[in-house]
């Protein structure tokens, strides 16, 4: 539970998983993207140094973080994906070529072409892997880098229309269990069952 919300935990479905990128304007992953210039190695939020470029870089699903959500009856709760979970779901969508399935906001039959995957990794900061901007969030965590071929698309995404993108997935959730406290000392038994 988080401040009384029960917290569920994401399993692949072998039948599903994530089939389709959203460009949003407030991403489930609560971070926003960030876009590319060819002139500087630093990435900017929300500011384009240069035009011809057009990348951006977002985080698809964040390992381990508890995301808000509201079922049929209007109940929140919260859900988090592990880095395991992750690693299966990005396998998966590439294996089944959803690459550019992309589509603005997740309502209606609005796809779009010009949105191409450039890269699609996960997080491993032993690996060096750790993109600047994102060092707040867990390994495990999925992130894809777009170019954006699409004119009337990139003038949206600097206007700030769009800052992120959702994945439309289906995943199976069940509740997630409470951490087992690790007891391997006598000073872990002292602190577990809270004795001074």
């Amino acid at each position: 539970m988080i401040k009384n919300i029960p917290v569920f935990e994401a399993f692949l479905n072998d039948e599903i998983g994530i089939f389709t990128i959203a460009l949003v304007d407030n991403p489930a992953m609560e971070k926003q993207w960030m876009a590319f210039s060819k002139e500087e190695a630093k990435p900017m939020y929300y500011k384009v140094l240069d035009e011809a470029e057009h990348k951006v870089l977002a985080p698809v699903i964040r390992a381990d973080f508890p995301i808000l959500r509201k079922d049929d009856k209007g109940e929140y709760f919260y859900v988090t994906f592990s880095k395991e979970t992750i690693y299966a779901a990005a396998e998966k969508f590439l294996k089944e070529g959803f690459q550019n399935v992309v589509r603005l906001t997740h309502q209606g039959d609005n796809y779009v072409d010009g949105f191409n995957l450039v890269q699609w990794y996960i997080k491993d900061s032993a690996k060096g892997i750790n993109p600047e901007g994102f060092e707040d969030m867990a390994d495990g965590t999925l992130m894809a880098e777009y170019k954006v071929n699409d004119d009337a698309i990139w003038d949206e995404i600097v206007a700030g229309t769009f800052n992120g993108i959702s994945m439309e997935s289906i995943f199976d959730i069940v509740p997630k269990k409470e951490e087992e406290p690790v007891i391997d000392t006598l000073e872990d038994l002292v602190k577990y069952l809270g004795i001074k």
